[in-house]
């Protein structure tokens, strides 16, 4: 074996293995990015939550009275 294709050998065996950390690397950022978007949906939709909960509860503690209070029930049943 000459002495070019011994480092075209090595060339080859490089490229490979830098290939193979690209693919590691795209595939963790795109773990890290899923992860965020599912933890930004997580948020928005608690805000959302305590933010319906928080108005209910002002209707009430304003004197909605019985409209409020069924409001409430249906408020509490959608969003355990």
């Amino acid at each position: 074996m000459s002495e070019e294709e011994k480092l075209r050998e090595q060339i080859k065996h490089i490229t490979a293995e830098r290939n193979k950390y690209h693919t590691e690397l795209t595939d963790l950022k795109l773990a890290t990015l899923r992860q965020d978007v599912d933890d930004h949906e997580t948020r928005i939709r608690t805000l959302e939550t305590i933010a319906t909960r928080s108005n209910v509860l002002y209707a009430l503690a304003t004197g909605g009275g019985l409209i409020s209070i069924v409001t409430l029930f249906r408020t509490l049943a959608l969003f355990p």
